[in-house]
């Protein structure tokens, strides 16, 4: 089965959905970010979709194609635990500390400093969390390393 994706090539997003595919054996094709409308009326990118589902966001695409093994077996609240983590709290964290480093747009230094604490704050508290781990869930690699890693 190959699947179509509807991605920018270089978004840390369809890196992410692509691991998954690995990890699953399932072959994507990358068809670009135009979507069809008739397909996806929201327009929501990215988006996928095969002869048997039709989904968007990284985070669903990317749980359907990892496949069952790599979700990590009985442990699918808790992989979704972290993939939540990583799209609500990781990546707004991160962006909201790097991105006004490599804008032209003024930034005053107190949102700075502010997003550089939230920033090291919750690295801190995933680096605690996995002191004592090698992974995110269970004994070994699962959508929720990839997701948070990406």
């Amino acid at each position: 089965m190959v699947g179509t994706l509807y991605a920018q090539n270089n978004s840390f997003r369809t890196k992410q959905i692509l691991v998954a595919a690995k990890f699953g054996g399932v072959e994507v094709k990358i068809a670009g970010p135009k979507a069809p409308v008739d397909q996806f009326p929201l327009g929501l990118l990215p988006a996928y979709h095969s002869d048997d589902v039709t989904l968007f966001g990284e985070s669903a695409i990317a749980l359907h194609l990892a496949g069952s093994t790599f979700q990590g077996i009985g442990k699918c609240s808790e992989v979704l635990q972290w993939i939540s983590f990583g799209e609500s709290k990781l990546v707004p964290t991160v962006l909201n500390y790097v991105l006004p480093s490599v804008s032209v747009a003024k930034v005053s230094a107190d949102v700075l400093a502010a997003a550089k604490n939230e920033f090291n704050q919750t690295l801190a508290g995933l680096n605690d969390y996995l002191l004592t781990r090698t992974f995110l869930v269970g004994e070994s690699l699962t959508l929720a390393d990839v997701m948070v890693a990406l």
